[in-house]
C-alpha cells in the first residue's frame, strides 16, 4: 500500500514562488536585490526632489544601497574562503529586510521633513552591526592561516561604518557641507572593497592548463 504524506503550506507557498526561491538560495542574490530595488527607489526620489536634500541621498547611495550587494557577496563567499559553516537564510534574510525598512524610513523622512532623521540612522547602523558580527564569526570559527584578505575585508567594512557615522554626526551638526566629501569618503572604502573581492574571487578560480 502506497501512503502519500501532503506537503506542507510551506512547501506550497514556495512552489507558488519560484523567483523567491531563488533569490534566498544565496546572500549575494537576496541582498543584491535588496540593493537594487533601494537604487530604484532612490532615483525617483532623486527625480522628486530635484536635488533638494542632494547631500543626504549621497549617503544614501554610498552608504546604504551601494553596500548592499557588496554585503550579500561578502557574506557568500566569506565562509568559502574560510571554510567554515555557510549562512542560513534566517540570517541573511533579516539583513533584507532591515535593508528595505531602512530605505522606507529615509524616503518617507526626506518627503516629509527635509532629513533622514535618527530612525534611519539607526536601522542603518543596525545593517552594518549585524554584517560586520557575522563576518567577525566567520573569521572567529575559522581555522585558516593565511586569511590576509577576509581580515583587510572586515578592516574595510569596519571602516565603512566608521565613515559614515563620522559624516552623519558632522551633517546634522551643520558642519559638513560640500558633495564632494560624501563621494570620496564614500568611494574611499568601496573601492578597495570591490578590488579586494575581485583579488579573492580571482584567486578561487581555476586554472585551465
Amino acid at each position: 500500500m502506497c501512503i502519500t504524506i501532503p506537503s506542507s503550506a510551506n512547501v506550497g507557498r514556495s512552489r507558488s514562488f519560484p523567483a523567491w526561491v531563488w533569490l534566498t538560495e544565496t546572500p549575494v542574490r537576496l541582498l543584491t536585490a535588496a540593493g537594487l530595488f533601494s537604487l530604484l527607489l532612490w532615483l525617483i526620489e532623486l527625480l522628486l526632489l530635484q536635488g533638494q536634500s542632494w547631500d543626504w541621498m549621497i549617503f544614501d547611495l554610498m552608504f546604504a544601497i551601494l553596500p548592499a550587494s557588496l554585503f550579500g557577496a561578502v557574506l557568500s563567499h566569506m565562509p568559502i574562503w574560510l571554510k567554515v559553516t555557510p549562512l542560513r537564510y534566517v540570517n541573511y534574510g533579516m539583513l533584507f529586510f532591515v535593508i528595505l525598512a531602512t530605505q522606507l524610513v529615509f524616503h518617507l523622512s526626506i518627503i516629509f521633513s527635509g532629513s533622514p532623521g535618527p530612525f534611519y540612522l539607526s536601522l542603518l547602523l543596525i545593517t552594518w552591526i549585524a554584517c560586520l558580527k557575522l563576518v567577525k564569526n566567520f573569521l572567529s570559527s575559522s581555522f585558516q592561516r593565511r586569511r590576509f584578505i577576509e581580515q583587510a575585508l572586515f578592516s574595510l567594512l569596519l571602516g565603512g561604518v566608521s565613515l559614515g557615522a563620522l559624516l552623519a554626526a558632522l551633517n546634522l551638526s551643520g558642519a559638513l557641507e560640500g558633495q564632494q566629501y560624501y563621494w570620496l569618503a564614500g568611494l574611499s572604502y568601496l573601492l578597495p572593497l570591490v578590488v579586494f573581492l575581485l583579488i579573492r574571487s580571482l584567486r578561487d578560480t581555476p586554472r585551465i592548463p
